[in-house]
């Protein structure tokens, strides 16, 4: 039954995808027609070339990107090490809540972020939308690091102050090694949902930062199908790249890990 639910789920997301192609690279495809007519690259043309905006979004969508995988990996590396090296009345309050950002409504966690941003005086700017981002990104950060700090012994780290090593010793030569596919994932992550965010961009940016979300979004609000299509096909790619890449990076990494340290 298991792997029926699994054989549906993956048949939904193909059957999706290709539909999404078809629209990208062909004129026409109504109903009742069962194939699609008049193949044509020339929407693809004019959108790489002569649409400006297109690059504007993917520029920045991909800057804010990678701004958000490197803070929220940074700190949830941090959180992560407190929570499985440290136990007390605070680190326990951490362990139950850390993750409540994910359980408040877009609406008010967003606009909450505004009001402070706008206190400090970062209100519509590319800090304000990394913020807000990472705000939403953290827990799943701080849960992947977790998971690999939990299962790196505290001896290990006990034995290499007893023989002498410095705390960055200890994380170059240990720790590093051992969280390089935590930190690799955690940085997918990151990027990703970054990427995906609308709402936030919109809200925290105040429409002066434009991301690849935003340029996408009119074309299909607006009933341009083929341009939604050819923005939605680019933005699979970008998203599978990124995963892929990850996934195959942290794998090597684990191998590394296991030969190094078994």
């Amino acid at each position: 039954m298991r792997k029926l639910y699994l054989i549906l789920f993956s048949v939904s997301i193909l059957f999706s995808t290709v539909f999404i192609l078809l629209h990208a690279f062909f004129l026409n495809y109504r109903y009742p027609e069962l194939w699609p007519t008049h193949f044509t690259v020339t929407y693809w043309t004019t959108m790489l070339t002569a649409t400006s905006i297109f690059w504007e979004g993917l520029r920045s969508s991909i800057a804010i990107g990678v701004l958000n995988a490197m803070l929220s990996t940074l700190i949830g590396v941090m959180t992560a090490r407190a929570l499985t090296r440290h136990d007390n009345t605070g680190i326990r309050w951490i362990r139950k809540f850390y993750t409540i950002p994910l359980f408040i409504p877009a609406m008010t966690l967003f606009i909450g972020v505004q009001l402070m941003t706008a206190k400090l005086g970062l209100a519509n700017s590319w800090v304000a939308v990394v913020m807000g981002h990472a705000l939403v990104t953290i827990p799943y950060t701080t849960t992947i690091c977790h998971s690999f700090f939990e299962g790196i012994s505290r001896d290990m780290e006990q034995a290499a102050f007893t023989l002498g090593s410095t705390s960055l010793q200890l994380y170059r030569q240990i720790l590093l090694p051992l969280l390089a596919p935590a930190l690799l994932l955690s940085g997918a992550v990151g990027f990703l949902i970054s990427f995906s965010e609308y709402f936030s961009t919109f809200l925290l940016g105040g429409g002066n930062i434009i991301s690849f979300s935003m340029v996408m979004y009119p074309y299909m609000n607006n009933g341009d199908h083929i341009n939604g299509a050819i923005l939605g096909v680019v933005f699979v790619i970008i998203n599978l790249c990124i995963f892929w890449c990850a996934d195959a990076l942290s794998k090597s990494k684990a191998k590394v890990a296991s030969y190094l340290f078994e």
